[in-house]
């Protein structure tokens, strides 16, 4: 078994021909036959079902070809990388991101990136665990920040980060101070919430038995601030979203216990990486273990 021969049975699956294999290929229609025989009997398995039309795969022919594309994709991938190895990144870097992450350290890591290697160029998209997950499945992204525990059999992941949630309300109303609160200290007011912190203060609720009192939640960014503003409600917000108005005073607000959220990065197991979305992991990875050390209210550190 050779990457010739993996390469003429995929193009015949393809086509459904061994013929215009051959003639894809650049190569003799014999010299094809034999080959995908020759692996048939190497592997005690029929590959491909001929008919008077052309071929098809076999169930076990199917199973091969999938696993043969890998290996060829794979294949290229080194052979590229290798090609390449003193020659700067170039292509796309399709990346995906929480919202909470965007404005203060995404926006920044891109920029530098592309600043240091102008041939290449990314493709972003903000959004939430479900949607990126999505997308990476079917091979929309290269990478995505997401929930750590997130799991699925075709993804590897790669801890980077927890982000706290905070309890921000009116400077002229906070009556908490800048201490972490305990969850029970937030029963009986008015909260507005996105969906994703809506999910935690549900398993906090039969831990801490709290009777929540939700006036707004999903979609809330807009309407929260008007609320919280208005004095008529608190916010639960990952610290990132609100950390330049907690800074400069036009939001007061503290951590909450138990309401933080692990962050990983994700690729698919099964596609290999170009230079460029290694090289940017890479570059991601180190601007994570900076800004854990120089704004750990914003990300603190975690463990697989």
């Amino acid at each position: 078994m050779d990457l010739r021969t993996l390469r003429y049975v995929t193009t015949a699956v393809r086509l459904e021909s061994i013929t215009k294999a051959a003639e894809q290929l650049h190569i003799a229609q014999s010299a094809v036959s034999r080959a995908i025989k020759l692996l048939e009997d190497e592997l005690g398995v029929e590959l491909l079902v001929r008919h008077t039309h052309g071929v098809r795969a076999t169930p076990e022919g199917l199973k091969f070809v999938q696993s043969a594309e890998a290996l060829l994709a794979a294949a290229k991938q080194l052979r590229d990388e290798m090609r390449s190895q003193s020659a700067a990144p170039t292509g796309p870097v399709r990346f995906g991101f929480p919202p909470s992450q965007g404005a203060h350290f995404i926006d920044m890591l891109v920029a530098g990136f592309v600043k240091k290697y102008p041939d290449v160029d990314f493709l972003l998209r903000e959004g939430l665990t479900g949607d990126l997950m999505e997308q990476l499945l079917a091979d929309k992204l290269d990478l995505a920040i997401m929930l750590y525990d997130t799991r699925h059999q075709d993804l590897q992941r790669l801890p980077l980060f927890a982000e706290e949630t905070w309890l921000v309300g009116e400077p002229a109303i906070w009556p908490f101070g800048s201490r972490p609160l305990n969850p029970r200290e937030l029963e009986g007011l008015s909260l507005v919430h996105t969906q994703l912190i809506g999910e935690a203060l549900r398993k906090l609720t039969a831990k801490h038995k709290v009777n929540w009192n939700i006036v707004a939640q999903g979609d809330v960014t807009r309407v929260a601030r008007e609320l919280v503003r208005a004095g008529s409600a608190y916010w639960l917000i990952t610290y990132g979203l609100v950390a330049e108005e907690i800074e400069k005073g036009t939001l007061a607000g503290a951590p909450v216990k138990g309401l933080e959220f692990k962050r990983g990065l994700f690729w698919r197991a099964d596609r290999p990486r170009s230079r460029a979305v290694s090289m940017f992991t890479e570059e991601l990875e180190q601007a994570v273990r900076a800004l854990k050390e120089s704004h750990p209210k914003f990300i603190k550190g975690i463990t697989s």
